[in-house]
């Protein structure tokens, strides 16, 4: 299955059966803050960004990361874009409306490189992007979001959820 099947078809039927009450297995976020969060990163891939700040040795590791079949780190921060600990009001009145915003939201991205395929813009972590990079990060991105509510059946987060597990306990 392609990267575009996947986060265009796969993942949105997916996340048709996340309800209110889902409990993530690591993390503060409830569902919809879930979903927003991964509309929120659709969005800021279309838009003009300012370059990335970081070091070269930074981006280079950032980008070899992205570019493996590493997982993302189950409790990742990323610095400046959110409060540790604190989760944002919510966006949207309803997980529904926000499936919805996420559905349009992704079908925008693939128009927005469609449109423009040249295009680039800045990740805060991972540099300039094209669309093949935004599009890896994306599909990671979806995964790693979906392994966080038990919606996909993800084995490269097993050892890294037990871990978290056993330091909880």
């Amino acid at each position: 299955m392609s990267y575009s099947q996947f986060i265009q078809q796969e993942s949105l039927a997916l996340l048709n059966s996340l309800t209110d009450d889902a409990i993530p297995r690591w993390g503060l976020m409830q569902a919809q803050h879930m979903v927003e969060h991964l509309g929120m990163f659709f969005r800021l891939s279309q838009k003009p960004m300012p370059l990335s700040s970081r070091p070269p040795e930074y981006l280079e590791k950032s980008r070899a990361f992205l570019f493996s079949n590493q997982p993302f780190p189950l409790n990742v921060k990323i610095p400046h874009l959110m409060e540790p600990e604190v989760l944002p009001p919510f966006r949207y009145t309803s997980l529904n409306i926000a499936k919805n915003k996420l559905r349009g939201q992704i079908e925008a991205f693939y128009r927005k490189f469609e449109d423009e395929p040249n295009f680039k813009n800045s990740h805060p972590i991972f540099g300039e992007l094209d669309f093949e990079g935004w599009q890896v990060f994306h599909y990671k991105h979806v995964r790693h979001h979906l392994a966080q509510f038990d919606l996909i059946d993800a084995p490269e987060y097993a050892p890294l959820i037990e871990a978290h597990t056993q330091k909880i306990s």
